[in-house]
């Protein structure tokens, strides 16, 4: 065999995590939670880290469950991840407005006032997404994260505001993999099961 062999071997890209980067799933994570997603994290330091998947619709919508949830505009909810499933997190592009809404960067934050943050979504164009909302949220202690890493479960890459607040299925997880470019791309376009191809 020859040096090519080593482009089916995954591999990390020894970037490491930090608050506002993205973990891409390794093409055969088998945890269904984790399959093929690309999640934001929204906190990463000695404490721990935690983020939300970014691409995980689930088929509900926030507006059926009335109370503060009433909007002018459809609020999709996506699996944030295993922690704390019956809580609702959101990240948006709305800044300081949104009373005790904390900053990613870039101009992202997480969290804040949900009735001022529905309040100004009354105003914002429908067609520009400026808030995801997530069940639950994926975390990590440091050494945790770390060891993933190491054992190639993540790769650590980045993507703009507007990439974010779009992301949406295996498309996004794709179009992440494909943005690194080289051995990467390939890995966009392994079949979820190789032996059923």
């Amino acid at each position: 065999m020859n040096n090519n062999d080593s482009i089916f071997t995954i591999k990390h890209n020894d970037q490491a995590p930090s608050k506002g980067s993205l973990l891409i799933a390794e093409p055969f994570m088998k945890d269904i939670c984790f399959s093929r997603s690309v999640i934001l994290l929204i906190s990463c330091d000695e404490v721990g880290s935690v983020g939300f998947i970014l691409n995980k619709a689930l088929p509900i919508n926030l507006n059926d469950f009335g109370g503060p949830f009433k909007s002018n505009r459809p609020l999709t909810l996506c699996l944030g991840g295993p922690v704390e499933p019956e809580r609702v997190f959101y990240i948006h592009t709305l800044g300081d407005i949104v009373t005790d809404a904390k900053p990613i960067g870039g101009g992202l934050y997480y969290d804040g006032d949900l009735q001022v943050l529905l309040e100004c979504l009354q105003y914002q164009k429908k067609d520009v997404p400026c808030v995801k909302f997530f069940s639950g949220y994926s975390g990590w202690t440091p050494e945790l994260l770390k060891q993933e890493i190491e054992h190639d479960s993540w790769m650590v890459s980045h993507a703009s505001i507007e990439a974010i607040m779009a992301a949406d299925g295996e498309s996004f997880w794709r179009d992440t993999l494909s943005a690194m470019g080289g051995k990467y791309r390939l890995w966009a376009n392994y079949p979820p099961n190789p032996l059923l191809n």
